[in-house]
């Protein structure tokens, strides 16, 4: 089975449209009941932003009802709104390094975790696929 992490140029969620540059696509092999990591990196320098208050990423199923799972702010604080019965993982502590790790780790995977992922980062007003 595989689970796709991917993204396209210019996507459009409701109101916010995302910028199409430094985005990746990577498909990850898993089987059911094991463990997959979803990538998701952004260079520190490439926010370059002094409102770090204001800089979240969203990660998003887009095969599931329930969409939206979670939101990483900057200060690695995680704020869940489906994870999966306690199967999802984030890695709150973020280095402080040259890339900044806003991945996530699905455990016991099952049949419905399978699909499309999105890893968004909104910074300030816009927000950019990663």
């Amino acid at each position: 089975m595989d689970v796709d992490v991917w993204f396209q140029p210019g996507f459009s969620d409701g109101l916010n449209v995302c910028r199409g540059d430094k985005i990746t696509s990577v498909s990850l092999p898993t089987e059911l009941q094991s463990e997959v990591l979803l990538p998701c990196f952004f260079e520190s320098d490439f926010l370059n932003s002094n409102q770090t208050n204001e800089i979240c990423v969203v990660w998003t199923h887009l095969n599931s009802t329930n969409r939206e799972i979670v939101e990483i702010g900057l200060d690695g604080e995680a704020k869940f709104w489906n994870n999966r019965r306690g199967r999802i993982k984030t890695f709150p502590k973020l280095p402080e390094s040259e890339l900044l790790d806003f991945s996530i780790k699905i455990r016991n995977v099952q049949q419905s975790d399978l699909g499309v992922y999105h890893c968004t980062l909104f910074r300030e007003t816009g927000c950019l696929l990663a």
